[in-house]
């Protein structure tokens, strides 16, 4: 071979495996390499409307809740907001729940559930809801749901407890519930808050369990603060109603001792609650109080109102 031949060979060959600059390397590390490796369409969300977990059906947005007494479960089809309910067109859906426990360790069995659409106009409903005996029990489900939306095959998955758990449907007070810890960060009680949408006004209980049945009692002039973060960081005050009774909204008396773990915004104190009310108010909040010399702080959680029907009203 000449050496004119062999040359020409060489450059062919390097020629052959080299990049085009058009088509750079990828990296391997770094905000670029991540953002390529994540699944195209993954996506978070927060709590739904109703204080449910939120979760994907084929394209939609759609929120899981429960009712415990009622043994029913409810999906509302949300917009891209992930917050105003959108009517689509579907006959039902297959819900397969799988088994799970309740808090005592009780076991659930698996359900199969239809929900159907609940007054549906032109064919179209956003709440479709179904029934089941084992939903009366208080646990987090997860499960599969398929069906047809608008005419096309839709599929999603849910699970409360990767999400946080329940909100409302778990409490007997229908508010939202989270961790209350210490200095240390131990977590020592819980917290239940409930928004009522029509008023703005807030009550809170105090618990030693998730279920607020055993009262995670406090002196009575203790003061309890919850922070919005949403709203840059504003915050309400809140206090027993009376040192006499302090009676929650259905008249039942809330002292023991001396202690209580009631505690109500805005009461006679003067503050405004009107910023709170509607049926669309959602925020991160954070509760904070101090008693007998310890600081308290909750974990923060989402605060979304318990919704009135309209002409229905409560009492303060």
């Amino acid at each position: 071979m000449s050496v004119s031949l062999a040359l020409a060979v060489g450059l062919l060959a390097f020629v052959g495996c080299s990049k085009s600059p058009d088509t750079p390397t990828p990296p391997t590390t770094g905000p670029v390499a991540q953002t390529q490796s994540k699944p195209e369409g993954e996506h978070t969300h927060g709590a739904g409307p109703n204080g449910g977990v939120v979760f994907d059906l084929g394209s939609h947005h759609v929120e899981f809740t429960v009712d415990h007494d009622a043994q029913t479960c409810k999906f509302l089809i949300l917009g891209p907001d992930e917050k105003t309910p959108l009517p689509v067109a579907a006959s039902e859906f297959v819900v397969r729940i799988a088994e799970t426990k309740t808090a005592d360790g009780t076991i659930v069995e698996p359900m199969t559930i239809i929900v159907e659409p609940v007054d549906p106009v032109d064919g179209k409903a956003a709440e479709f809801i179904g029934t089941d005996p084992g939903i009366a029990n208080v646990a987090d489900f997860a499960g599969k749901v398929s069906g047809q939306v608008n005419g096309k095959p839709a599929s999603g998955e849910f699970d409360e407890s990767a999400s946080g758990g329940h909100g409302h449907a778990h409490t007997p007070h229908d508010g939202m519930v989270a961790a209350l810890l210490n200095e240390a960060g131990s977590t020592v009680g819980f917290v239940e808050l409930k928004l009522h949408d029509d008023k703005g006004d807030l009550e809170l209980w105090l618990a030693k369990d998730r279920e607020i049945t055993q009262p995670m009692d406090l002196p009575v002039d203790t003061e309890v603060q919850v922070t919005f973060a949403d709203f840059g960081d504003k915050t309400v005050t809140l206090s027993v109603r009376n040192k006499e009774k302090n009676e929650d909204e259905d008249g039942t008396p809330n002292l023991r001792n001396g202690k209580t773990n009631y505690f109500i915004f805005p009461g006679d104190s003067g503050q405004d609650p009107s910023w709170l009310m509607g049926k669309q108010f959602k925020s991160a909040v954070t509760v904070s109080l101090s008693a007998d010399g310890v600081n308290y702080t909750s974990e923060q959680f989402t605060l979304v109102p318990h919704t009135h029907a309209d002409g229905e009203g409560h009492s303060h």
